[in-house]
């Protein structure tokens, strides 16, 4: 809001420090910042339609607002909605109506994707599964989302690919049937893998999800991924997946289960020559498929997926 301030009370030559701590300034704020808070909260509950409409527009504001002001969060938060994502179209609510449909157990966490593109198979997987999912796609979201854990207390936002939904996953699959080292599916695709990606960070994790469409994909928990987003804005370009992460492989993928098969490791223990370099190649596009390689990366995975072509052809 712009306007001119013109009292007899203030002096001739002011400063802008003056005028912020000038007392009659002061309540002429509170009052502004009171009556576009109501004003927002009216529409909101009174004209819902028309304030639809408008809300992706002035989101960013409003959500600026109460970072700025918490006495602009305390009276607006009411006005607060939420963009759900849609297989067709996508509709606004409130986080009380998120909340109140929410498959979470505790019914806390917020699922949301900030990247349409990156994040789509993890979003998907949850849709298919029946969880909503929100949109939060504009840089002061990382910001907005701590505020308001910080502020509501009851609430957990986090993002598609930062873990893994239990209704995602399908508990009566059966991977019992052992090798000759008595190894299920599971040990041995984590064995597998464990020697392709040569690395200690990484942990993997096999599991089957209800979808066999994903082969596998990468889950950074929240709090890690927040602050390597902080430090991207202070121009700190330290790649999140550079350090401690989950390769989450699913059983139910064809590949996978290929990969898996009984005899995939001799009997020093090593892993097939071919079967581990496919698998360092599934790694390499879980990573890529969630923007988590840098030009360096993506060069040399280029360079060993034509190696492996050229081996195969």
């Amino acid at each position: 809001l712009q306007g001119v301030i013109d009292l007899p009370e203030l002096p001739l030559n002011v400063s802008r420090s003056y005028i912020q701590n000038e007392p009659v300034v002061r309540k002429i704020a509170s009052h502004i910042i009171k009556k576009v808070a109501d004003r927002l909260v009216q529409e909101c509950k009174n004209n819902r339609e028309e304030y639809e409409k408008i809300w992706n527009e002035i989101a960013p504001f409003v959500k600026y607002g109460m970072l700025s002001d918490e006495r602009f969060y305390d009276q607006a938060r009411d006005s607060l909605l939420l963009e759900v994502l849609g297989s067709e179209s996508n509709r606004l609510v409130t986080i009380e109506q998120y909340l109140a449909q929410s498959k979470d157990p505790e019914g806390q966490k917020i699922y949301y994707v900030s990247d349409l593109q990156t994040q789509g198979q993890a979003l998907r997987m949850l849709q298919k599964q029946g969880i909503e999912v929100v949109h939060l796609g504009t840089m002061i979201d990382n910001h907005f989302t701590g505020l308001l854990e910080a502020k509501r207390g009851d609430v957990k936002f986090v993002r598609v690919d930062a873990e893994l939904h239990e209704h995602a996953v399908d508990k009566d699959a059966d991977s019992s049937i052992v090798d000759e080292q008595n190894r299920d599916l599971k040990s041995r695709l984590q064995d597998l893998f464990k020697q392709a990606v040569a690395n200690d960070k990484i942990t993997v994790r096999a599991e089957a999800l209800k979808s066999d469409e994903i082969p596998a994909m990468i889950l950074l928990p929240e709090h890690l991924r927040r602050m390597a987003e902080i430090s991207a804005m202070w121009g700190e370009k330290e790649n999140p997946f550079a350090g401690e992460h989950t390769l989450l492989v699913n059983t139910r993928n064809p590949l996978i289960q290929k990969l898996g098969g009984p005899g995939i490791l001799g009997s020093d223990g090593s892993a097939d020559s071919k079967k581990s370099k496919v698998a360092r190649q599934v790694y390499h596009l879980a990573r890529l498929a969630q923007g988590a390689a840098s030009p360096a990366d993506m060069e040399k995975y280029a360079q060993e997926i034509f190696s492996l072509l050229q081996e195969m052809v």
